[in-house]
């Protein structure tokens, strides 16, 4: 109960107008009406150099309806932080599996991470937050934008990870990403750029949300943490692991999708079978990268579930097109507890620990075969 009052009170205290807070309104109105006008004037601008040369290009025009464009959704964003900043948002709390949502928000922005060269890498362990599902959405939707806006070249690498922290309990998120090149000198007055309209929507939505926001701005590097009210420490049973084949509370979530698996192992084997049993999916099985690669070819594979240490691996995911046009890719490995995704453009790898088939391999073929 201690937890919970906690939690109410934390939220008491964010609905409650801070001091200052006219100040604060005045600021954001002020940003958004500077970043709208400066869009704007550069679409003015460009009407300008058009009139002026009496010559209208598809290139000029295409720039032209960018620049429109950009100052359009400023204002969208502007008015999404105004809204939230004066507490008009109605909340309908439900338990939600963070690192499910967070999947999502990231697979509805697969174009804008191929268009900017991105790699994400995630690092998923349990973590069930109680909270409004759209603010949620809201949330990491404002927190991608902004950390996608300032995930620096030439090697973009953007790290998310969720988790849950034993004392006091509750679901952590945590971002980071280099903001500079490493050998970039660090003028204090160019950190400025990091608070951009993105920023003060993720300020606004956390606050609406009661969820603690921390940011750390090193030289080259951002480190960010979002802690959520105490949580459930557990992931969403897909199956009841006790349930027979097909007799859980979700039946057969994956049925009618074709597993191929690769590993030498008789004891992988027979693990990865029992999964694939629960969760009514076709299982084929090979010993050899070249075996693996005569059933791909002879029959659809939804997803390729591989020993990472087989040999030919890569060679067969080349062959097969994995995590593009071909099956969805798991990788079992000797890793620690928790899901590793790594999303690189429209190519996205599921990594999990040998150890852990049994508990994180429902899991990891959801997240592959979400797309499907």
């Amino acid at each position: 109960m201690m937890g919970s009052d906690a939690g109410a009170q934390r939220r008491a205290e964010v609905a409650q107008p801070a001091p200052g807070a006219d100040a604060a309104d005045r600021r954001l109105a002020g940003e958004v009406g500077a970043e709208v006008a400066a869009a704007l004037s550069q679409a003015l601008e460009r009407v300008n150099e058009i009139l002026h040369s009496g010559r209208v290009g598809r290139q000029g025009l295409n720039a032209l309806r960018d620049e429109i464009e950009r100052a359009r959704q400023i204002a969208i964003v502007g008015q999404r932080v105004s809204r939230l900043a004066a507490g008009r948002v109605r909340q309908a709390p439900e338990l939600l599996d963070l690192p499910t949502v967070l999947h999502g928000a990231l697979r509805q922005r697969a174009e804008a991470i191929a268009a900017r060269g991105l790699e994400v890498r995630l690092r998923l362990r349990p973590a069930s937050v109680s909270a409004d599902a759209s603010l949620l959405f809201a949330l990491l939707d404002s927190l991608l934008d902004w950390a996608f806006a300032h995930c620096a070249a030439p090697l973009p690498v953007l790290h998310l990870a969720t988790e849950v922290n034993t004392w006091p309990v509750h679901a952590m998120l945590r971002c980071e990403f280099a903001w500079r090149a490493p050998d970039q000198q660090d003028p204090p007055a160019e950190r400025s750029a990091l608070d951009s309209l993105d920023w003060r929507l993720v300020e606004q939505a956390a606050a609406a949300m009661g969820v603690g926001l921390q940011r750390e701005d090193a030289p080259n590097r951002v480190l960010l943490s979002l802690a959520f009210d105490e949580t459930a420490r557990r992931w969403p049973k897909l199956v009841d692991g006790d349930a027979a084949p097909g007799e859980g509370p979700f039946g057969a979530p994956l049925a009618g999708h074709q597993m191929l698996v690769l590993a030498r192992g008789a004891e992988l084997h027979h693990a990865v079978r029992a999964v694939a049993g629960r969760l009514g999916l076709e299982a084929e099985f090979a010993t050899s990268a070249a075996e693996a690669l005569a059933c791909g070819q002879r029959a659809l594979q939804h997803v390729l579930v591989a020993d990472q240490a087989t040999p030919g691996l890569e060679l067969l995911c080349r062959e097969l097109h994995a995590g593009a046009s071909g099956p969805a890719l798991v990788l079992i490995g000797d890793l620690p507890p928790g899901l590793e995704i790594c999303i690189t453009g429209r190519t996205e790898l599921t990594r999990i620990g040998r150890d852990a088939v049994p508990r994180e391999l429902p899991l990891a073929l959801q997240y592959a075969l979400s797309g499907c």
